[in-house]
């Protein structure tokens, strides 16, 4: 423990020693992960909502799929008639915009974890990453995704 003090100095308010530790460093300056988004497509976020009883009759669609890129937040709606057109969905994405992502956060919904979602991730080269992302904060009124900053009565 002495071989490790370098310097000691004394308090003016109470007098007292303070020894500074050579193991004791500051904090890295490294930005978080969601940080090192660099372009478009490199993270996407996927949820599916499902709309009120009124949408559905004038649209005909029960659920869909919201794509948001976490770099420029833009939005990708796709209608889905049923839970098994997600993997039809991420194709759509890819027609539309002609970039593939590189990871795909999702919260984790039986539809995005199914076999024919995952094996179409797999299926790209380099493989889309699949990564469970923690949805967000419940609510009084309603439901707030923290990853997307979206807000839903």
């Amino acid at each position: 423990m002495a071989a490790e003090v370098t310097a000691t100095s004394r308090c003016r308010t109470c007098q007292q020693k303070q020894a500074v530790l050579r193991s004791l460093r500051a904090a890295s300056k490294k930005k978080s992960r969601r940080r090192q988004v660099k372009k478009f497509g490199d993270e996407v976020f996927l949820d599916t909502w499902f709309p009120r009883d009124e949408e559905e009759e004038e649209t005909g669609f029960p659920l869909g799929n919201l794509f948001v890129d976490l770099y420029t937040r833009e939005k990708f709606d796709s209608p889905m008639h049923g839970r098994r057109e997600a993997a039809d969905s991420l194709l759509e994405f890819i027609e539309y915009y002609g970039v593939v992502p590189k990871k795909i956060l999702t919260d984790g919904a039986p539809e995005l974890r199914g076999r024919k979602f995952v094996s179409l991730c797999n299926s790209f080269a380099p493989p889309i990453l699949l990564e469970w992302a923690p949805t967000g904060i419940k609510s009084i009124l309603g439901f707030v995704e923290r990853a997307i900053r979206t807000y839903q009565n």
